[in-house]
């Protein structure tokens, strides 16, 4: 390589490190947050632990037909939109919203196993100001506050990272 090239090189790789890595760093603190959400959720929630399962039904589920049913019935007007596993299977989320209006969603949680209702994301609990804190943090971490234009920028801050190395 000629002198004048490996200059450029080297102001390209040191500028693209520097930026990048600041970004990175904010993804790293921030997604600190997400990869214990759970366990910080529980901590403060002061939900009572889930009794346990019987022993002759290892691994079994509660009836989710029932659960969704139940899930309808709490909050009428609204469906199911999905539903998810937490606490290594031993929670199950059912997200509610109204027909066509997914923003305006919530989250019902019942023991997987039994599927005995636990809480209500909507209802005033002592958890709701961490859950925020985790909520704002989460969509920094995703979107910068941005929405997609901020998954963009960060989307190039990946690729500034590969030319960088």
């Amino acid at each position: 390589m000629k002198p004048k090239t490996l200059k450029a090189w080297s102001a390209v790789h040191t500028w693209t490190s520097l930026v990048c890595t600041a970004f990175l760093l904010l993804l790293c603190v921030t997604g600190l947050g997400m990869i214990w959400i759970h366990e910080i959720d529980a901590r403060y929630a002061g939900h009572p632990a889930p009794p346990p399962v019987p022993v002759s039904a290892p691994g079994s589920l509660a009836n989710l037909d029932a659960v969704f049913r139940d899930a309808e019935a709490r909050t009428p007007g609204e469906r199911v939109t999905y539903a998810d596993w937490a606490f290594d299977g031993e929670q199950l989320g059912v997200n509610m919203a109204p027909p066509g209006k997914a923003k305006n969603r919530r989250q019902l949680v019942y023991q997987a196993q039994t599927g005995r209702y636990l809480e209500d994301s909507h209802k005033d609990n002592p958890n709701q100001p961490v859950r925020v804190f985790l909520g704002t943090i989460n969509k920094l971490h995703i979107t910068m506050w941005a929405g997609l234009p901020g998954e963009f920028f960060l989307a190039a801050m990946t690729v500034l990272f590969v030319i960088a190395t």
